[in-house]
């Protein structure tokens, strides 16, 4: 009996943008998110932000630095709640 090799967690890239067929069910995307937070998440996505260095979010996805938009997207959704 042979076993098969396994990745350990965490061994893909952090912030590495995954094809959406490999995610996992209740998985998100950016794109999801912002819809999900915003009347007009297009806009959102295409508009410069301060706090992403005045790039776009669209401009992080896919890149090791879209962890950045994922943080921004939390920070978005406490200040909603308060």
């Amino acid at each position: 009996m042979s076993s098969a090799s396994v990745p350990a967690l965490g061994s893909q890239q952090r912030g590495a943008r995954q094809d959406p067929a490999d995610r996992l069910s209740g998985e998100s995307t950016i794109e999801l998110e912002a819809e999900a937070i915003f009347e007009n998440p297009e806009v959102w996505l295409d508009a410069s932000h301060p706090m992403l260095g005045g790039k776009s979010p669209r401009e992080f996805i896919g890149t090791p630095n879209e962890q950045a938009v994922w943080d921004l997207l939390r920070t978005i959704r406490r200040v909603g709640q308060t």
